[in-house]
């Protein structure tokens, strides 16, 4: 099922995130990915994707979950170095994360400040929250996708664990929790 951004969200900015990693630490490790779609005037006005050099992604992370190669990374521009223009996009904005509150935005915050910039004017949602609050035992985004009947991994499935593909899941998870009562904002 494809949701259509409810009425009661079409006058604000949302920017449905998600990012690929190369571990799980904010000091140590490195952002590789980032996905981005965002909402205007209650309508998809752009989806963003970028990969970033910098890191080596641990063989397990290869394998099985984000599938991104170092070697396609390999000439790309650091997470830092698009610092600047990163914050500058993000700000301003209504920020929908899956597990971001404990993971994807600690470690933009984290590398946006190693930069020096700081996110300003921004409100977080999370939908593992609002799912952890709803009371599911299965919080993961696939989980709580398969659970509502909503695309994941790309229209084939195949595309779990890359940016873009899940920040779209997202959206489509904050969206239903909105139109069916669950979350209101």
């Amino acid at each position: 099922m494809i949701y259509n951004c409810p009425d009661s969200l079409k006058n604000k900015r949302l920017l449905s995130i998600d990012i690929e990693t190369t571990g799980l630490n904010t000091k140590y490790n490195t952002i590789i990915e980032l996905g981005v779609i965002e909402v205007l005037n209650g309508k998809i006005e752009r989806e963003y994707t970028k990969l970033f050099g910098g890191g080596y992604s641990p063989m397990y992370l290869l394998r099985n979950v984000h599938h991104i190669k170092d070697s396609e990374r390999k000439y790309k521009p650091r997470f830092e170095d698009c610092a600047e223009k990163i914050c500058h996009y993000l700000s301003d904005s209504i920020i929908i994360t899956h597990n971001g509150k404990k993971f994807d935005m600690p470690m933009i915050e984290t590398k946006l400040l190693k930069s020096g910039y700081k996110l300003s004017n921004v409100q977080y949602v999370d939908t593992y929250q609002i799912a952890k609050k709803i009371g599911h035992e299965s919080n993961t985004l696939k989980s709580l996708c398969k659970l509502y009947d909503l695309q994941y991994g790309g229209e084939d499935g195949n595309n779990a664990h890359r940016g873009l593909e899940d920040a779209f899941a997202c959206l489509q998870l904050f969206y239903h929790f909105v139109i069916t009562g669950k979350f209101a904002f």
